[in-house]
C-alpha cells in the first residue's frame, strides 16, 4: 500500500511539472525542461516532491515575470508583435502600456469605493431606478433587522418596519418592535396607507392597540375611519357608482366610519407622529449607513397623512347637520357642531408638521366658518355674521399664502439644486458611458490580437486613441462626479445628524427627488424613446457599413499604386 501511495504521489508531481512546462513562458522554458528532466533521475519520494515544489515556485516566478512584461506592452500587442505603434501600414497599437491603462482605471474605480463615492453611486443609482428599492437594499434591511432581533433592539426594528419596501415584512417587524417596547405603538399609524408589496400595516387588532395607546389623538381615529371608508369606497367603485355624492351617502350610512370620524373631530389633540418617524429614520440610518438614501426618502414619503377627501366629506355632513339644527331653532347645538369642525381644523393647522396638513386644517376652518356665517345670517345675527366673514377672509388669505409660500419654498429648493443635480447626473452618465466604451474597446483590441487580426484602418486608429485617452477622461469625470456629489452628501449628513430644522428636513425630500426629475433613465423607459434610440443605433450602423464599403476599394487602389 505504501509503495502504491508513493508511486501515486510521484506521478502527480511529474504530471504537475509536465503541465507547467507546457504553459511555461517561451523565454525561460529550458529551465522548466531541465527541472522536468531531473525529476526522472530522482528515486526518493521526499526528494522528488521537494524538487517538484521548487520547480513550481520557479514556474510561478516565470509566469509573474511574463505577466509583468506583458503588462508593459501596449494593449493588443503580444511578445512577438510590435511594442510601439508602427508607422505606415503596419498594425496600430495604443501608445500607453497595459500597466499605465490599468493604473488609471484602478484610480477611477478607487474613487467610487471611497465612502463618499459609494453613497454618491447609490444615490444616482436610486434616482435612475425611480427610487424603487433594489434587492441589495432589501438584503441590507433584512441584515439590520436580524441583528436588531438578536440584540432585542426595538427602535431599530421599528426603523426597518417603516422602511422595508415589503409591507408584510414591515408589519412583522413592527409587531416585534411593539412587543419589545409598547411606546413604539405609534409606528402602526405611520404606514397605514402604504401602497407597496403586501397589505397595509393597520389591521383590526393593531387599530385597537393604537386607540388604546393614544386615545386623545385625532389622528388615530382618522386612520381607523380611513380604513373603514376605503372598504366602502372600493365596494361602491366596484359596483360602478358614479360621482362623489353617492359615495358620501354610503359613508354616512356606515356606522363604524361615522363613529371614528366623530371621535376624531372631538379629540383634544392632533399628532401625526411624523417627527418621531424622522427621528427614528435618523437613528436607523446612522446604524446602517449602507442603506440607499432613496429607501430612507421613500420610507418617509410613505408616512400616512390624513385623507382630505374623507375629512371634507364628514365636515360637509356636520355643517349640513348644524344648519338644519339651527333652522330648527337650536342655535347653541348648531354652534357646538360647527365648533368641532373648526376646532379640528385649528389643531391640524397648528400641530401639523407637513405643509399639506396645514392646508387641510385651514380648509376645515374655512368650511366651519362658512357654516357659522350662514347660521348667523339665517337667524338674523348680522353683526356676528359680518365678524365671521372678516375672520373667514383672514383664513382664506392665510390658506392662499401658505399654498404660495410652500410652492415658492419648494421651487426655491428645486431651482437651487437644479444645476448641481444636472452636473451630478451628467457626470454619472458620462462616467458610465466612458466605462462601457473603454471596456468594449479593450475587448475588441485584445480579441483581435488573439485571433491574429491586427488592422491599421481608421476605426482601429480611433479605438487605439480612445484607449490611450479614455481612461484619463474617465478619471476626470469620476472626480467631477465625486466633487458634484458634495452638496447632496452634505444634506444627507445634516439630516442624519439632526441639524436640520423641520422645514429644512422636509426640504430633504425635494432636494432628493429633484435628482429623480433630472435622471436620464426615465427618458429611455418610454417605448417611443426606446424605439427612437434603437433607430438611431441601426442608422448609425448602416452608415458605418456603407462608408466602410466605399473607402475599402480606395484603400486597395492606393496600396496597388504604392506596390
Amino acid at each position: 500500500m505504501a509503495t502504491m501511495r508513493n508511486s501515486l504521489l510521484s506521478r502527480v508531481a511529474v504530471q504537475s511539472m509536465t503541465w507547467a512546462v507546457r504553459v511555461w513562458p517561451e523565454s525561460s522554458r529550458e529551465w522548466g525542461m531541465a527541472v522536468l528532466g531531473e525529476m526522472g533521475e530522482i528515486t526518493e519520494l521526499g526528494a522528488a516532491l521537494s524538487w517538484a515544489a521548487g520547480g513550481m515556485l520557479l514556474f510561478l516566478r516565470a509566469m509573474l515575470a511574463q505577466f509583468l512584461q506583458w503588462m508593459k506592452l501596449p494593449v493588443g500587442s503580444g511578445f512577438s508583435g510590435a511594442v510601439l505603434p508602427s508607422p505606415g501600414n503596419g498594425p496600430q497599437f495604443p501608445k500607453h502600456s497595459r500597466l499605465a491603462t490599468a493604473v488609471v482605471l484602478l484610480a477611477s474605480v478607487t474613487l467610487l469605493f471611497l465612502p463618499m463615492g459609494r453613497e454618491a453611486a447609490g444615490t444616482v443609482e436610486a434616482s435612475w431606478r425611480g427610487f424603487l428599492p433594489s434587492q441589495g437594499d432589501q438584503r441590507e434591511l433584512e441584515r439590520v433587522a436580524a441583528r436588531a432581533e438578536k440584540e432585542k433592539d426595538a427602535r431599530t426594528l421599528a426603523f426597518v418596519a417603516l422602511t422595508h419596501p415589503d409591507a408584510d415584512r414591515g408589519a412583522h417587524f413592527a409587531d416585534q418592535a411593539v412587543t419589545l417596547d409598547p411606546s413604539l405603538t405609534w409606528i402602526y399609524a405611520s404606514r397605514y396607507s402604504y401602497r407597496g408589496h403586501g397589505t397595509p400595516m393597520v389591521s383590526a387588532e393593531r387599530l385597537k392597540e393604537l386607540k388604546k395607546y393614544d386615545p386623545d389623538n385625532a389622528e388615530v381615529y382618522l386612520i381607523s375611519a380611513f380604513v373603514a371608508g376605503e372598504l366602502v369606497i372600493e365596494n361602491a367603485v366596484s359596483k360602478k357608482s358614479t360621482g362623489w355624492e353617492p359615495l358620501a351617502d354610503k359613508l354616512a350610512r356606515n356606522g363604524e366610519w361615522m363613529k371614528d370620524m366623530e371621535a376624531a373631530f372631538r379629540a383634544p389633540k392632533y399628532d401625526n407622529y411624523f417627527e418621531r418617524h424622522q427621528e427614528l429614520a435618523r437613528e436607523g440610518w446612522k446604524k446602517a449607513p449602507g442603506i440607499s438614501p432613496g429607501v430612507i426618502a421613500i420610507g418617509l414619503w410613505a408616512h400616512g397623512i390624513p385623507n382630505m377627501l374623507q375629512i371634507q366629506t364628514y365636515a360637509e355632513i356636520r355643517v349640513k347637520e348644524a344648519l338644519e339644527t339651527g333652522a330648527a331653532g337650536n342655535i347653541q347645538d348648531a354652534e357646538s357642531t360647527l365648533a368641532e369642525v373648526t376646532g379640528l381644523g385649528q389643531r391640524i393647522s397648528g400641530a401639523g408638521t407637513i405643509p399639506f396638513e396645514r392646508v387641510v386644517g385651514l380648509g376645515l376652518m374655512k368650511r366651519g366658518m362658512e357654516g357659522y356665517e350662514k347660521l348667523y345670517r339665517a337667524s338674523g345675527r348680522t353683526k356676528e355674521a359680518d365678524e365671521v366673514r372678516e375672520q373667514l377672509g383672514e383664513v382664506e388669505s392665510s390658506m392662499e399664502a401658505r399654498i404660495h409660500s410652500y410652492i415658492g419654498w419648494r421651487e426655491g429648493i428645486v431651482q437651487g439644486l437644479r444645476w448641481k443635480a444636472v452636473l451630478f447626473q451628467g457626470a454619472a452618465m458620462l462616467s458610465l458611458l466612458l466605462a462601457m466604451a473603454i471596456g468594449l474597446s479593450l475587448v475588441v483590441i485584445e480579441t483581435s490580437a488573439a485571433i491574429g487580426r491586427k488592422g491599421s484602418g481608421w476605426l482601429r486608429r480611433a479605438i487605439c486613441e480612445f484607449i490611450d485617452y479614455g481612461p484619463v477622461a474617465l478619471l476626470v469625470t469620476s472626480a467631477i462626479f465625486l466633487w458634484s456629489s458634495r452638496p447632496i452628501a452634505a444634506v444627507f449628513e445634516q439630516y442624519r445628524s439632526g441639524e436640520l430644522k423641520q422645514g429644512e428636513a422636509l426640504g430633504f425630500f425635494w432636494e432628493f427627488f429633484t435628482l429623480g426629475t433630472l435622471s436620464p433613465a426615465p427618458y429611455f423607459s418610454e417605448p417611443y424613446h426606446e424605439w427612437l434610440l434603437a433607430t438611431i443605433v441601426l442608422v448609425g450602423l448602416g452608415v458605418f457599413v456603407v462608408v466602410r464599403a466605399l473607402l475599402r476599394p480606395r484603400a486597395h487602389e492606393a496600396g496597388g499604386e504604392r506596390a
